[in-house]
């Protein structure tokens, strides 16, 4: 099944999602967002997973003129404002 949402064609969103991928990186949607359209919710919070490693986003958000913000370091998370829109970006990882 494929989600074609608004949320996703999103500008904001997109940037976010261009920063990562333009740089050779991996960015997925995850988490409630995708919950939240397979349902036909409303979706408020985007998590996006990817190869990237916090410091590596970190720079890349700056880079990208997009607003990094340090939320979640120890579990590899950093949020991405993109005009006022947050996003979760977490670096793929393994709960054991």
């Amino acid at each position: 099944m494929k989600i074609v949402d608004d949320w996703i064609k999103r500008a904001e969103t997109q940037a976010v999602c261009h920063m990562l991928t333009k740089a050779g990186y991996q960015a997925l949607f995850v988490g409630g967002c995708v919950r939240n359209a397979l349902l036909n919710a409303p979706v408020h919070d985007i998590d996006i997973a990817t190869d990237a490693h916090p410091d590596k986003v970190m720079m890349l958000a700056a880079e990208a003129e997009l607003k990094p913000v340090p939320t979640g370091i120890d579990h590899g998370t950093v949020t991405v404002v993109s005009d006022h829109i947050p996003h979760e970006v977490t670096t793929f990882r393994e709960d054991v």
